[in-house]
């Protein structure tokens, strides 16, 4: 993973291309309206996050041996959305075939709170973790129930096998 590793921290990136989307997506509201403008974004979103996701795959794959569970190699991945403390989670149940884990502190929705982004930041964000998932494994899936971007106390992550 040492392309990966070697990137800026996801939190940073995810802040640079906030920045853009927020421009894109206020021109894009006065050419076909918020409706409209939501929905662009969200797709672009999904198919970027689903790149993303095989690309980040591909990259564990020649890391870790072939033995390695679906569930292992996204867990390695996914350490490089806490760095920096930009995730505080409370691991529930951690096996080759299932990880469920609550997000107890998102700096994620912290930073498009204070960028004025919270009524996109689900969009930029939350919308970009099953799509990720996709991705990296389609066999790969994600409940979850509950987001701090949405209010809630925690967001809710139950990875597993299908």
């Amino acid at each position: 993973m040492s392309d990966i590793q070697n990137s800026i921290p996801i939190l940073e990136k995810r802040k640079l291309q906030a920045e853009v989307a927020k421009s894109i997506f206020d021109e894009m509201k006065k050419e076909f309206g918020d409706k409209k403008a939501r929905e662009i974004l969200k797709n672009a979103i999904i198919k970027n996050a689903i790149g993303e996701g095989i690309k980040f795959r591909n990259e564990i794959d020649r890391k870790l041996s072939k033995e390695t569970s679906t569930i292992d190699r996204f867990i390695e991945v996914f350490e490089l959305w806490k760095t920096g403390g930009a995730l505080e989670i409370k691991e529930l149940k951690k096996t080759s075939k299932q990880y469920d884990f609550n997000v107890t502190r998102c700096r994620y929705a912290e930073m498009y709170k204070e960028m004025g982004l919270e009524d996109i930041g689900q969009l930029l964000s939350c919308n970009r973790d099953y799509n990720f998932t996709i991705g990296f494994d389609k066999k790969l899936e994600l409940v979850r129930e509950k987001t701090i971007m949405e209010g809630h106390s925690c967001c809710t992550f139950r990875y597993s096998n299908k």
